[in-house]
């Protein structure tokens, strides 16, 4: 998810997010359309939680609805990591 993020320039919405981690990954069109009992998709359920968790640890953040951003405490620590 962190790497979409940067591919799409550190910020994007969730949908978007999604399609660039199916093509990433090279999904196949029936485990992008895989549903839950509910009828929503499962990738963007899965997405879903591993946003919430990202965000509970400072790394994403959503300061403007529907758009999920990389945070400063995240480069910071990438910036730290290459040095």
């Amino acid at each position: 998810m962190l790497s979409a993020l940067r591919r799409l320039g550190g910020s994007g919405t969730p949908d978007g997010v999604v399609e660039q981690i199916a093509a990433d990954l090279s999904l196949t069109d029936e485990v992008h359309n895989e549903r839950l009992p509910s009828g929503r998709p499962r990738l963007a359920n899965q997405f879903a939680w591993a946003r919430h968790y990202l965000t509970r640890e400072a790394l994403l953040e959503s300061s403007k609805r529907g758009v999920w951003s990389l945070t400063e405490k995240l480069c910071t620590m990438v910036v730290h990591q290459l040095n």
